[in-house]
């Protein structure tokens, strides 16, 4: 007789062998769903790297800003900056500043604005702002005697009458303008001061660079 034939057994054997086949399945089927578990974690992980790439694509195609980090990029020779900035003498007048939308842009290190200010803003972060004193030197120059010139009051246009402390629009050899300030006049000639009329002072300016690339 064969004892490990399921016909032969008893039936108190019969319960015992199929509580053990229970207990079998119950245990097969939790560590199948233990092992399943580090997978769908594996899963949800996946898919928030997708919704982070695919957000930050529909931010790039949007125009909005990049990742703090990339906004930190820092001004150097070559960058087109732009600047808002407010423009004083010492005594606080203001005597130009930039309009409410439209910052000045410039290429740093071109020679495009005053040798002080394009200096101030190398080496700036987007966003950052500071104040500074720029000396007469490195803005517009001192005044040179030699620039105060006589001409005949002739040579201006008829629809002209010149009056003292009148700024001229002028031109140079090169076809640059040029201001001149008329610091004489009479019914011969006109004294002009073609020096910038900013030359000879030290100018103040609050900038904020909201530009980089």
């Amino acid at each position: 007789m064969k004892i490990n034939s399921l016909n032969h057994l008893s039936p108190s054997n019969n319960i015992l062998i199929i509580i053990f086949t229970a207990v079998l399945i119950i245990s097969a089927g939790c560590k199948s769903r233990e092992k399943s578990q580090p997978a769908g974690e594996a899963a949800t992980e996946k898919q928030k790297q997708e919704i982070i790439a695919g957000q930050e694509e529909s931010a790039k195609q949007a125009g909005l800003p990049k990742a703090a980090t990339e906004q930190k990029k820092i001004v150097k020779n070559g960058d087109t900056v732009r600047v808002q900035y407010i423009g004083t003498f010492k005594d606080g007048t203001v005597f130009d500043r930039s309009k409410d939308g439209q910052p000045l842009s410039f290429v740093v290190g071109s020679g495009q604005v005053i040798p002080g200010f394009e200096k101030a803003v190398a080496g700036m972060s987007l966003n950052e702002s500071k104040k500074i004193t720029i000396p007469a030197e490195e803005a517009y120059g001192q005044k040179q005697k030699e620039m105060i010139r006589e001409y005949p009051r002739a040579s201006l246009p008829a629809n002209i009458n010149p009056e003292k402390g009148m700024v001229l629009n002028m031109k140079d050899k090169e076809g640059r303008e040029m201001p001149a300030t008329i610091v004489d006049v009479n019914k011969e000639k006109i004294v002009l001061d073609l020096n910038h009329p900013l030359s000879g002072k030290d100018l103040c300016f609050d900038i904020k660079v909201v530009g980089i690339q």
